[in-house]
């Protein structure tokens, strides 16, 4: 429903046409593989588009985020950015901790939208930046990092009644 109101359904097709993904592109790296079950040592793992709770290893996980660590955390970016009117939305590639979307930021890279933005447009923000994903893994050797000292509340999945009243009252405020 909401990426017939908010999004391009076009678009959605195409990308799904193209059978590009994060993964293919990650696995043309001898060294990475993708693993549905740990088995084995791991220098570090990686989350790309994960959306349930990461239980911590004994090596270090890496997670993709779509969104700002500082206000954007959560799920459903692509819905909380019309909510929230968000002029900008980050790529941001982080060490996983215990908690949701905090902890050490090694790279981050701010994409501005404009009033055009779909959002499918805000769905395949990775894909259109994939040089983000192989500059972010480069930058680990660097061990520089940032980290915010305060956050704001995380985004969570809302129910679809949430998401269809927010979704009439954003319209109804637009027109």
């Amino acid at each position: 429903m909401y990426f017939f109101l908010f999004g391009s359904i076009i678009r959605l097709f195409k990308e799904n046409k193209k059978k590009i993904s994060i993964n293919s592109i990650l696995l043309k790296y001898k060294n990475c593989k993708l693993v549905n079950k740990i088995e084995g040592d791991y220098d570090f793992g990686l989350n790309v588009y994960g959306i349930s709770k990461i239980k911590l290893q004994k090596y270090k996980i890496y997670n993709f985020h779509l969104g700002s660590l500082h206000n954007q955390r959560g799920s459903f970016i692509f819905f909380y950015k019309f909510i929230y009117n968000w002029q900008s939305i980050d790529l941001t590639f982080h060490e996983v901790n215990e908690k949701f979307d905090v902890g050490k930021i090694f790279n981050k890279r701010t994409i501005y939208l404009n009033k055009k933005t779909t959002a499918t447009d805000v769905c395949f923000l990775y894909l259109d930046n994939l040089d983000f994903l192989k500059e972010s893994i480069i930058k680990l050797n660097e061990n520089s990092f940032n980290e915010y000292k305060d956050y704001e509340k995380i985004n969570l999945v809302p129910s679809f009644a949430k998401l269809f009243q927010l979704s009439i009252n954003y319209l109804y405020k637009k027109f």
